[in-house]
């Protein structure tokens, strides 16, 4: 739900109140010009109002659009936009993070196989060891980060759940 500023919250109520008399006094629901000229406000200001109060009425993102049967999509389906960039994005935050978790000699590896798209056997014609033991290196370095980055979940959640 939207918190409304308490002026908009005061045009919202004005409007509605005038909504009800005039509907009584004529038998109708009445035009957005009549509510303005009862209000001696413009029209864009009791449109204005109108969208505010609709802003304060929110629906859920799991609710079930159709009929509700098997084929009915949550709402939060339809809306759901999905970023290009997000999640790469976010992966490198989270890895820059977790550099420091790894030595120098890790930390270059993984920046020549995942950064610079080198093979294996490239990477160790580099800096000069087998293959094999780039293998190993990376397997490792990725290891030991999957580690620290549950264990920094865990430790999150600790808290999320200690505040709660």
């Amino acid at each position: 739900m939207v918190k409304l500023p308490r002026g908009e919250q005061e045009a919202v109520q004005r409007i509605a109140r005038a909504e009800r008399e005039l509907e009584d006094a004529l038998g109708r629901s009445p035009t957005t010009a009549a509510i303005a000229d009862a209000l001696e406000v413009s029209i864009e200001e009791v449109l204005d109002a109108r969208m505010a109060a609709l802003a304060r009425i929110t629906d859920s993102l799991d609710e079930v659009r159709g009929d509700g049967g098997p084929g009915g999509v949550r709402r939060i389906d339809v809306h759901q936009v999905e970023e290009a960039g997000f999640a790469a994005a976010e992966d490198t935050a989270t890895l820059a993070c977790l550099l420091p978790y790894v030595d120098a000699r890790e930390r270059e590896v993984l920046r020549l196989r995942f950064e610079e798209d080198l093979t294996q056997k490239e990477i160790a014609d580099r800096i000069g060891c087998s293959q094999m033991h780039v293998s190993r290196l990376i397997r490792g370095a990725i290891a030991r980060l999957a580690a620290v980055d549950a264990a920094r979940a865990d430790a999150c959640a600790g808290r999320v759940s200690a505040a709660a």
